[in-house]
This record gives C-alpha cells, sequence and structure tokens, in this order.
C-alpha cells in the first residue's frame, strides 16, 4: 500500500446511510481484496448475516482497491462502538494503521442530517491541508462546513480528530441527507461518490446509482441493485 498518492477512505453507518452506500457502490465497481479485518470488543454485541449468508460478529474491513489510476484503500465498518471509550480506541487504531501504510490522505464519509434530503445535496468538506481542500473544492466539495454542523458525532469526528493530531492529511466530507433513521440517502451517496470518485481517480460510473434515485425499484443490467441495500438495512446507527 506504499506509495506518495496513497489515500484511504473511511466510511462507518451514519446519517443517512450515505457513507455506507457509497462505500458500498465503490466496491461494487471496482476490483478489491480484504486486506485486514479489525474487531473490537467495544461494537455492539449482535451477530450480522454477511454475503455468505454465515452470521458473524461486527468488524471493519480494509479493502485495496486494485485500480492502475488510484491508490485506495477503504475502511468499513459493519457498526459504530457502542461506548465513546470504544470510539476513541478504534481511531487511534485506525489512525495507527493509516501510519503504518504511509496513507497520506485520509477521506472520512459522513452526512448533514435536514429535515428533509434536499433535490441537490450538497457535499461540505473540513480539511486540514490547504491543498487537499483546494483539490476537494475542485471535484465538487463546499467550503462552509462551520455554518452547517456544530458536531460531528461518532468515529467520523473522532478519527479526524485523531488523524489532525498525528499529522495525517485529513478531510471530513458531510453530505446533506434526511436524518430520519434508517433514511436511505440515495441523492446524498450520488454526489458523495461522484466527489471521492474524482478526488481517488478510481473513475467510478455512477449511472446505476443515478438510475435507482430515478426508479427505486430498479436493477442493474445483471439483477442486482447498485449497492448492499439489504446490508445497509440490517445496520444501526449507534453514536
Amino acid at each position: 500500500m506504499n506509495g506518495k498518492n496513497s489515500k484511504a477512505i473511511l466510511a462507518f453507518p451514519g446519517i443517512g446511510n450515505v457513507a455506507t452506500i457509497t462505500a458500498s457502490y465503490i466496491l461494487r465497481k471496482t476490483k478489491h481484496s480484504t486486506i485486514n479485518v479489525l474487531r473490537s470488543n467495544h461494537m455492539p454485541a449482535i451477530l450480522i448475516n454477511d454475503d455468505s449468508n454465515d452470521f458473524v460478529l461486527p468488524s471493519v474491513k480494509i479493502e485495496k482497491t486494485v485500480n492502475k489510476d488510484s491508490n485506495t484503500t477503504l475502511y468499513i465498518g459493519d457498526s459504530q462502538p457502542a461506548t465513546d471509550q470504544g470510539v476513541y480506541e478504534l481511531s487511534k487504531t485506525i489512525v495507527d494503521l493509516c501510519k503504518q501504510n504511509h496513507i497520506k490522505q485520509l477521506l472520512i464519509l459522513g452526512g448533514i442530517g435536514l429535515e428533509v434530503e434536499p433535490e441537490k445535496p450538497d457535499v461540505y468538506q473540513i480539511a486540514n491541508n490547504p491543498n487537499m481542500a483546494k483539490e476537494l473544492a475542485r471535484c465538487g466539495a463546499k467550503d462552509g462546513a462551520s455554518k452547517r454542523v456544530n458536531v460531528v458525532l461518532g468515529l467520523s469526528g473522532v478519527v479526524y480528530g485523531v488523524a489532525n493530531q498525528e499529522g495525517i492529511n485529513a478531510s471530513l466530507l458531510l453530505a446533506e441527507t434526511s436524518g430520519m433513521p434508517g433514511y436511505l440517502g440515495l441523492r446524498a451517496a450520488y454526489k458523495l461518490t461522484n466527489i471521492v470518485s474524482k478526488y481517488t481517480g478510481l473513475k467510478i460510473d455512477t449511472r446505476e446509482l443515478r438510475e435507482e434515485i430515478e426508479h427505486p425499484d430498479a436493477k442493474t443490467s445483471d439483477g442486482e441493485l447498485s449497492y448492499d441495500k439489504d446490508e445497509i438495512e440490517r445496520i444501526h446507527y449507534i453514536g
């Protein structure tokens, strides 16, 4: 995973499920391999039905994309830790792994909860590096997050804070969506996926996600949804 342009994307269940939908869609549209699985005793005491219909404990999967134009790794969590101590411990573990693997830039995905998701959601950024902020703005992320949010809950906020302390270039990308529990923020995820695609160089084709926004019951050419809806609907945000 070494390389001067290595990037990581962090996605955990949260507001509008936008981070989880975005990461799920990116994995569906890229070749990738699982390089590590993190587990924590601070995860909720639940079993999750995984892709192979086996029941497993919640974890964080680290997926390395295979793409000649992009050196990108995804950290995708099944659930938020159930305690504040767990959030801080897992955040430190994730940031330490990013340092060990020479990650140069960390994109942390999340949502801004509104009463109703806008027809054309905006994505706001909080970045600790001006060059990173400038490039993200070129890709479509807006400045002015401090006028939209006062608090960022859970792993998204704490990982950013720890990364900042540890000297890792990081950005929070927060997409406007509905704050209603269990809501699937497809429009927000669509906008977020396009920004992440441009920034990382993954060149994700988002037409199938757009199709699902316009026709919610539509399937892709192989008869599937473009993201794992069953998996996302099983996940409940804690924190």
